[in-house]
């Protein structure tokens, strides 16, 4: 019925399939529809923003989002996201779709602040790495959410801050 092997994971909206390294759009075989052209899933000039792999040096943290210290915020040299060090949100992204076009990501933590990143543009089968900083956050558990083009993928990013 389509092209997505068993067990694999699928994006929320169903349109795409990991396959350990990309997202594959799902293609069906089905005899409902026409030849060639768009999937229809996105019209042709929006792009289909998708999670992909982040990476530390050569070193796959998967597809994020992860927040880490923010290395320009970070006087005391801690190794662990601490009080006394910002903290930087990152992720990986890629343009799954056939078009490119402007688009926006939302970010948000637990505590209701929230940001933008707009005008954003990205080449179709391109991948990029985004990231926001959060600043010093107060010890204990937080949640970092991002949004991607109006879709939410992945899940909430959960960390602890050290006091």
């Amino acid at each position: 019925m389509s092209n997505v092997p068993q067990g694999a994971t699928l994006s929320d909206d169903g349109h795409y399939w990991w396959d350990g390294t990309d997202w594959q759009l799902v293609q069906d075989n089905g005899d409902a529809g026409g030849a060639g052209g768009s999937d229809g899933s996105a019209d042709a000039g929006t792009p289909v923003i998708v999670f992909v792999d982040v990476y530390a040096g050569s070193a796959n943290t998967g597809p994020g989002p992860r927040v880490i210290v923010d290395q320009d915020d970070n006087p005391d040299d801690h190794l662990v996201l601490h009080v006394d060090a910002g903290c930087l949100a990152v992720w990986g992204e890629g343009n799954a779709g056939t078009a490119d076009g402007v688009y926006s990501d939302s970010w948000s933590l637990e505590d209701g602040t929230t940001g933008t990143l707009d005008d954003l543009s990205l080449l179709p089968e391109h991948t990029v790495t985004r990231s926001v900083r959060l600043g010093r956050l107060g010890a204990g558990r937080h949640t970092f959410s991002v949004t991607l083009n109006g879709q939410a993928f992945g899940e909430d990013r959960d960390f602890d801050v050290a006091g």
